[in-house]
């Protein structure tokens, strides 16, 4: 048996809100990367960080079938609805103003459309739900200097899709059972 996760992958949710945060602010794609990264040093300037925090099943599991009556083609497919949260953390000059564009705008009927055009144009489905208020978070250069640092949390709903393999069944042979009531 066969699993592979079909939708969507976390590089798609990721490239997904990184695509609409580089519009949204103005950024080039190097100055808005995926956090939980030490393999480099942030950025210069004004940059936001993007980190996965937690998923959250809504629903319990549902399947769907995919019965194509040629062996080793058929499948199941197990959906879950589920609330992802990101954190945005946005550092620099404008951080607090930066924060509040993004706070403002996942809650409108742009950013709504936004993600389902996204969606429909790379076959992922993602709701914003709401986005939690900016807080400013005490940040500390190496030269014991302050720096701007402003950070939100966006929920979002996701349905995910895990499928398998399996392999239906055509026919049965029954063989009938000759007298049922007769004990040995």
């Amino acid at each position: 048996m066969a699993f592979y996760v079909s939708s969507p992958t976390e590089l798609q949710v990721m490239s997904a809100l990184q695509t609409w945060i580089m519009e949204v602010l103005t950024l080039d794609i190097n100055h808005v990367i995926r956090g939980y990264n030490n393999m480099a040093a942030p950025p210069i300037g004004e940059y936001a960080i993007i980190s996965k925090l937690r998923m959250t099943p809504l629903s319990t599991p549902w399947i769907a079938y995919n019965d194509t009556k040629v062996p080793a083609t058929e499948s199941e497919t197990t959906f879950i609805s589920s609330e992802c949260v990101y954190q945005i953390d946005c550092y620099g000059a404008t951080a607090a103003d930066r924060t509040t564009i993004l706070h403002v705008l996942t809650r409108s009927d742009a950013t709504s459309e936004w993600f389902a055009a996204y969606g429909a144009a790379n076959a992922i489905t993602m709701d914003t739900f709401y986005t939690e208020d900016p807080t400013r978070s005490v940040l500390t250069n190496e030269e014991a200097q302050y720096e701007d640092h402003w950070l939100l949390r966006m929920h979002f709903g996701l349905t995910q899709q895990v499928s398998t393999s399996v392999n239906f069944m055509d026919a049965a042979l029954v063989k009938p059972i000759v007298n049922v009531n007769t004990l040995p």
